[in-house]
């Protein structure tokens, strides 16, 4: 036998996934939908007769309450011929809101006012997949969608393909925002595609030769792609990590450079920059995660020469203990399903496989800000001398 909570989150759930189909087409055949409270064996009802009784009231009670038509059917109960509900009926999907409660009600109705505004403004865009993404926004980011895609639709991609987002005239409208909502832009502008330019691409590095740094010139650097740079030096050296502050304060060396990898964006940014890859030695050093080592694949797939330092299982060992299992938000580390990583080294393979062992006890991050910087000059400097 079914309980009251039971029907309602049956409802809760055949209202989430077909709302917008029952609203976009005024009739999607969902409802009327009858819900089975199921029944009792006769052996079972001759033995729980209050609490079957107590659970026929509350659901007489309940039906009358909300409404709605609930039907019975004969049982016989310790002897006794009674009737039990059987089944009830909701009828269509404003009673289903109703039933379902908070913030059904709100939702449905919301999901009409935008229907009918997309109706007046995007005739051909009002599908019930587009309803979904639309109902989903506050007024403020609905309206900014409904504004951006009427620029988009009224001029020329000829117009706009070379703008970035934050040129595209439209109030409020950012890159961050026209990323996550570029799909419900896409539906009403009837465009297939929506290409803009992208930001220019920039690195952030330090100079780590000791004699350009004793001639009191700037240690910081940054190079926007595409764009001229003249270095004081050629590198000789580059090493590439992933903590900001290590590369700040990554020590000394003569005719090194330590570079910030910005994550999982290097592999498509460092190998375009020929100052790097003409380097004579190229040394990445990562976070030992499992990301890390896909970080270190990528990276080694455009640069053959790319080596790693502290990244082995000597050094997982041996600073495991500091490791973390939580994001910076609080939250667990989740364990990266394995990847075919053809480009790294079998002692890099032996630590990513470990760490995307499912169950495996220890550490899933060890931060290389965990490492001391004078280890890591040590682990590079025996690196380029072999």
């Amino acid at each position: 036998m079914k309980s009251i909570d039971t029907i309602v989150a049956t409802i809760r759930k055949h209202l989430d996934d077909g709302w917008h189909t029952d609203v976009a087409d005024n009739f999607s055949g969902q409802w009327p939908k009858r819900y089975t409270l199921g029944r009792p064996t006769s052996a079972n009802a001759a033995t729980m007769t209050r609490d079957l009784r107590a659970w026929s009231y509350s659901w007489y009670d309940w039906a009358g309450r909300m409404q709605l038509e609930l039907v019975d059917e004969p049982r016989r109960i310790d002897g006794r011929s009674e009737r039990l509900p059987a089944h009830v009926t909701i009828p269509d999907i404003d009673t289903a809101a109703r039933v379902a409660g908070h913030p059904w009600p709100s939702r449905i109705q919301r999901a009409r006012a935008r229907l009918e505004y997309l109706r007046s403004s995007f005739p051909t865009a009002t599908n019930p997949k587009v309803l979904r993404q639309a109902e989903a926004l506050d007024d403020v980011d609905f309206h900014l969608a409904c504004a951006a895609a009427r620029w988009f639709a009224e001029h020329d991609p000829v117009e706009w393909k070379h703008l970035t987002p934050r040129q595209v005239p439209v109030e409020g409208l950012h890159g961050k925002w026209l990323n996550s909502h570029q799909p419900l832009v896409k539906a009403l502008a009837m465009l297939e595609e929506l290409v803009l330019e992208k930001r220019p691409t920039r690195i952030n590095f330090t100079y780590l030769d000791p004699k350009h740094r004793r001639l009191g010139r700037r240690l910081h650097d940054s190079y926007t792609l595409t764009d001229c740079i003249d270095l004081p030096y050629r590198p000789a050296i580059v090493v590439i990590v992933e903590n900001k502050d290590t590369a700040v304060l990554f020590p000394e060396y003569p005719a090194a450079v330590a570079v910030e990898g910005n994550g999982s964006t290097a592999p498509g940014v460092l190998p375009t920059i020929s100052w790097i890859t003409e380097a004579d030695h190229i040394i990445y050093w990562g976070d030992m995660d499992a990301r890390g080592y896909e970080i270190v694949n990528s990276l080694r797939a455009a640069i053959p020469k790319i080596r790693t330092i502290l990244m082995d299982g000597d050094a997982y060992r041996a600073y495991e203990p500091y490791g973390t299992n939580t994001e910076q938000n609080g939250t667990s580390i989740k364990q990266r399903p394995p990847k075919l990583l053809n480009d790294l080294t079998s002692a890099e393979r032996d630590v990513y496989e470990n760490l995307t062992t499912p169950g495996w006890p220890l550490h899933l991050r060890v931060e290389q800000e965990r490492i001391p910087l004078n280890v890591a000059l040590a682990h590079m400097e025996r690196t380029i001398r072999r």
